[in-house]
């Protein structure tokens, strides 16, 4: 696993945007933004799992959590090695979840030109005329499977 950390919530969703991950590990308490807060911003815009690794055990921060999107809430007395294997599992249950036929990350390590766009699926940036432009995970996914069938 890569793993990216972003120790402020008020700079996560922008973090997240940016790197473009599978799966997205959120605490309640950051600060900037609280990760309930991040969660419910963020499920719009993306189809990943989204779980809330927290000291925070009520009831109400558990149902809360996973009615703003979340779809696990793991405490942080769980051990590493049941916290990697339930991560393991969400991203198992989201791959096949997915259609056959559902674009897939670029196979391809090349980038794709066309005059002044450029599209790196590598780092899943996308370059119009020497300015990034922001793209949900869906968003590239599209355009890369438009632009690589071109």
């Amino acid at each position: 696993m890569d793993v990216v950390i972003e120790p402020r919530g008020d700079t996560a969703l922008d973090t997240i945007e940016r790197e473009a991950p599978d799966l997205v590990l959120l605490d309640i308490m950051l600060p900037g933004k609280d990760g309930l807060s991040i969660c419910r911003e963020l499920r719009p815009k993306f189809n990943g799992p989204i779980i809330m690794l927290t000291s925070l055990d009520s009831d109400m921060n558990q149902i809360l959590g996973l009615e703003l999107g979340a779809n696990d809430y793991i405490l942080k007395t769980t051990p590493p090695s049941v916290l990697v294997a339930r991560l393991r599992a969400q991203l198992r249950n989201m791959r096949s979840s997915q259609p056959a036929d559902a674009p897939q990350a670029p196979k391809t390590q090349h980038q794709l030109v066309f005059g002044q766009l450029t599209i790196d699926p590598v780092n899943r940036d996308v370059v119009l005329a020497n300015e990034k432009v922001a793209l949900s995970t869906s968003d590239f996914d599209l355009l890369w499977l438009l632009a690589s069938h071109a």
